[in-house]
């Protein structure tokens, strides 16, 4: 998980439940929401969406971050602050 860049467990957790006082805590906040959005969704087909198919992943990982936003299940400034993947 190292090599994929995911963050620490603890140290998402404590990210993620902390409310961001600045823009560059609201980018951290955005980043690490989608890397472990994108671990989540990656459980469903993971020898593919962690090797070859990490634009797939990169496109669903946006596809839920909009629906959860959009649901009003999380806040989202963190969506905006990490815009959609290219």
């Amino acid at each position: 998980m190292g090599v994929w860049s995911a963050p620490r467990l603890d140290e998402a957790d404590r990210v993620l439940r902390t409310p961001a006082t600045s823009p560059a805590e609201l980018a951290t906040k955005a980043r690490i929401y989608r890397q472990v959005l994108s671990l989540v969704l990656a459980g469903r087909r993971p020898v593919y969406y962690l090797q070859k198919g990490r634009r797939a992943l990169a496109a669903l990982t946006d596809t839920y971050t909009h629906l959860v936003c959009a649901d009003g299940d999380v806040d989202h400034r963190p969506r905006v602050a990490a815009p959609p993947t290219a």
